[in-house]
């Protein structure tokens, strides 16, 4: 899922958790301001979907953006 929150260009993938494969875990990449490297965040979190695992990426970013990003 790619979207802009606040000017900043935001990429989240669901991918298969480490240890369980059978659940999903959130990975943010975050670009702001002409950004070449992202900012990334991830998740501990486990999810049985890719959707659920997304909003909660979602969530993560706009947190991370409203605390770090004028």
């Amino acid at each position: 899922m790619d979207w802009t929150y606040k000017k900043c260009e935001v990429k989240i993938t669901a991918s298969r958790h480490p240890f369980v494969r059978a659940l999903l875990t959130p990975t943010v990449e975050i670009r702001c301001n002409g950004a070449v490297d992202p900012h990334v965040l991830m998740s501990q979190e486990t999810f049985a979907t890719d959707i659920e695992a997304e909003l909660q990426g979602v969530t993560m970013a706009k947190e991370w953006i409203d605390e770090n990003v004028n």
